[in-house]
């Protein structure tokens, strides 16, 4: 992923970064303090009674590989948010969209991910 050299002679010519590249671009900086108290990142503090968050599923779709140079835009939709009664208790289930596009905005990958998060 860094020696153009010998990318030049793979079969996609040049460099391109690792599959999951774009995933490294989903989440804001932040502060440790600004985090949840769980360590989980701002983008899963809704206002909902949970304060505990797990990672639960992803689906990642790759259109395209990523190339030096490439400019990738990321836009993170909130899909939905869950309630789930079991034996343990309740449970949310988020569900976020990411897109990452170039910056023709021609789509470059795509995470649907789930958390679950519970009081």
């Amino acid at each position: 992923h860094h020696d153009e050299r010998y990318a030049r002679t793979t079969r996609h010519g040049g460099i391109v970064a690792p599959l999951l590249f774009c995933q490294t671009l989903t989440y804001d900086d932040a502060w440790p303090d600004a985090l949840g108290a769980d360590g989980s990142p701002i983008e899963l503090n809704l206002p909902i009674p949970a304060v505990r968050a797990v990672g639960g599923s992803s689906e990642y779709h790759v259109h395209r590989l990523v190339r030096p140079g490439d400019v990738i835009a990321v836009t993170s939709t909130l899909r939905s948010v869950e309630e789930k009664h079991g034996k343990s208790g309740t449970l949310f289930l988020i569900t976020i969209d990411t897109d990452f596009r170039d910056d023709t905005g021609e789509p470059v990958a795509f995470e649907r991910a789930t958390y679950i998060k519970r009081p």
